[in-house]
C-alpha cells in the first residue's frame, strides 16, 4: 500500500503545476509519514513540494531533516535543506549544510556554487573565513578549489545581471530609433535606409548580449535529452544534420525543455560551423551515480587554441567571420540556470566536444538558492 501511494504522489509531484496535483501529492505523502511508511524517499519529495511556495519553508525544513536522518548521504536533499535555510533568512544554518555536501561529495558542484552565491551576497568575512577553513582542512582541498572556481564564475555573473539591468533600457532606444529611421527609409529616405540598417544589426546583437547576460524565467521538468537532440538536428538542412546516437537507457535531465532545446542549438550549430563540411554528432547519456546527464556534441574540426579556450564563453567573442559570439554563452547561461555547467575538451586540429551536464530528473528536484528576496522566492 504504501509503494502505490508513494507512486501515486511521484506522478502527482511531476504534475504539480496542474491544478490540484501539488495537494493531491502533499494530501498522500502526508499520510504516508503520518503512518511510518515511506521512508527518506517520501520525506525529500514532501519536502520538495513544501519548499514550491514561501509559507512551506518551515515543513520543508522539517522534512529534509527528517529525511537526512534516515538518509544523510543525499546530496541534492541536503542543498536544498540550505536553499529553504537561505529562504527563512538562517544563512550560517545553511552554510553548514553546504560545506557538508562540499567536502562529502567535491563533486556536486550545484552546492558549491550556491555557497559561492551565499559569500557573495550574505556572510560575513568571519563567517566566509569560517567555510574555507573547514574546506581546506577536509578532502584534500578540493572543496575550497571548487568554492574559489564558483566564487570567480559567480562575480562575472553578477558583473552581467548589472550590464543587463542598465542595458535593458539602451536597447528599448536602440529599438525605438530604428523604428523612427525605418519609417522615413520607407518616403525614400537612402541616408535613413543605412541608419536603419546599422540600427537593426546593433538592435539584434545587443539583445543577444543581453540574453546572454541573464537566462529566461524556467518552468523545469523531466526532459528527455535524446527527444530534444533529435528535433534540434531534425531543424537543419538534411546535408548539414548532425547524427545523434542514442543511449540504451534514457537521458532525462531536469530542466525547460524550451531552453534547453535552444541551448542544444546553440552547441550543435557551433560544432557545424567548426566542420562545415565534417561530422557533427550528439550522443546523451546518464552519468554513473544517477544524479547528472550528459550531452555531448562533438565536431571534427580545426579544433579551438589553448588562448581561446578560456575566453570562447565571453560574451560577444568569436573567432568566426559570420559568427555573434553569444551561441556558446547563452548556452552556458541556460545550464547554469538549470543548475549544470558546460565541460569542453578540445585539441587543436583534431575537433571539440562540448558537454552540457545536468541534473537528472529525480524525485527530490535540486534546488539554486534564491537571487532574490525570501518573500519573492518562487520555484
Amino acid at each position: 500500500m504504501s509503494d502505490f501511494r508513494l507512486d501515486q504522489a511521484l506522478k502527482l509531484a511531476e504534475r504539480r503545476d496542474e491544478p490540484g496535483c501539488r495537494e493531491q501529492a502533499l494530501s498522500l505523502l502526508e499520510t504516508l509519514v503520518a503512518d511510518g511508511q515511506g521512508g527518506a524517499k517520501a520525506r525529500f519529495l514532501l519536502a520538495s513540494l513544501h519548499d514550491d511556495r514561501p509559507e512551506g519553508m518551515e515543513k520543508a525544513v522539517e522534512h529534509y531533516r527528517a529525511g537526512l536522518a534516515l538518509d544523510p548521504a543525499d546530496p541534492a536533499a541536503r542543498n536544498n535543506l540550505a536553499v529553504a535555510l537561505v529562504a527563512l533568512g538562517k544563512v550560517q544554518e545553511a552554510v553548514d549544510e553546504l560545506v557538508a555536501v562540499a567536502l562529502s561529495d567535491p563533486g556536486y558542484a550545484l552546492a558549491t556554487q550556491n555557497l559561492a552565491q551565499l559569500s557573495l551576497e550574505h556572510l560575513s568575512d568571519e563567517q566566509l573565513a569560517g567555510a574555507m577553513s573547514r574546506l581546506s582542512a577536509g578532502g584534500e582541498g578540493k572543496g575550497l578549489l571548487g568554492l574559489a572556481r564558483a566564487m570567480a564564475e559567480a562575480g562575472r555573473q553578477d558583473a552581467l545581471q548589472s550590464t543587463y539591468t542598465a542595458g535593458h533600457a539602451l536597447k528599448n532606444l536602440v529599438g525605438l530609433a530604428g523604428s523612427k529611421a525605418a519609417q522615413l527609409a520607407r518616403k525614400g529616405d537612402a541616408a535613413s535606409r543605412e541608419l536603419a540598417q546599422s540600427l537593426e544589426k546593433i538592435y539584434g546583437e545587443w539583445s543577444a548580449f543581453l540574453k546572454s547576460a541573464r537566462a529566461s524565467a524556467q518552468r523545469p521538468r523531466p526532459c528527455d535529452l535524446n527527444a530534444l537532440a533529435a528535433e534540434v538536428a531534425r531543424g537543419f538542412p538534411l546535408a548539414e544534420q548532425p547524427r545523434v546516437n542514442p543511449g540504451a537507457a534514457p537521458a532525462l535531465a531536469l530542466g525547460d525543455p524550451a531552453a534547453l532545446r535552444e541551448a542544444i542549438l546553440n552547441l550543435a550549430r557551433n560544432a557545424r560551423e567548426a566542420s562545415p563540411q565534417g561530422s557533427v554528432e550528439i550522443a546523451a547519456s546518464a552519468e554513473p551515480g544517477g544524479r547528472w546527464v550528459r550531452l555531448s556534441v562533438r565536431d571534427d574540426g580545426a579544433g579551438i587554441s589553448p588562448a581561446n579556450l578560456r575566453r570562447i564563453f565571453a560574451p560577444g567573442f568569436t573567432t568566426k567571420p559570420q559568427g555573434s559570439g553569444f551561441g556558446l554563452s547563452i548556452a552556458e547561461r541556460i545550464a547554469q540556470s538549470c543548475g549544470g555547467h558546460i565541460e569542453v575538451d578540445s585539441q587543436p586540429g583534431k575537433g571539440s566536444c562540448f558537454s552540457l551536464v545536468l541534473p537528472a530528473a529525480a524525485d527530490t528536484p535540486p534546488r539554486l538558492a534564491p537571487r532574490l528576496h525570501p518573500e519573492e522566492f518562487t520555484r
